[in-house]
């Protein structure tokens, strides 16, 4: 079973996504991570056709430069958020804030709490 955290923002997590740099799989329209977690890592056959373990499939060349900076995109708004908060920012009654942490939850799989 996966483990629960809650990150310092209260949001539930299931498990960590896989860090980057997401890059072009090196025959086909999908997306691969060169250094996946110990325990996705991709069989030999796998490495040798795409490039990595596989990230997403079949992706329409107009989505994948969204797709691939997905990790940095989630690395900013966690930045953002952390340092909003730091520095006693709360525009709009903390709706920035909000945003900011139901994003970085939807990006995680979790809920906002």
């Amino acid at each position: 079973m996966p483990r629960l955290d809650l990150d310092s923002g209260g949001t539930k997590t299931n498990k960590k996504h896989w860090s980057g740099p997401w890059i072009d799989s090196r025959r086909c329209d999908a997306i691969v991570v060169e250094n996946p977690p110990d325990d996705h890592k991709p069989d030999a056959d796998t490495l040798k056709y795409y490039g990595g373990e596989v990230v997403a499939e079949s992706v329409a060349p107009e989505n994948k430069p969204l797709i691939k900076a997905a990790p940095e995109l989630l690395s900013v708004c966690k930045t953002v958020k952390e340092r909003l908060i730091r520095d006693g920012v709360y525009l709009e009654e903390g709706y920035l804030i909000s945003l900011l942490k139901s994003v970085i939850a939807k990006a995680e799989g979790g809920t906002i709490l």
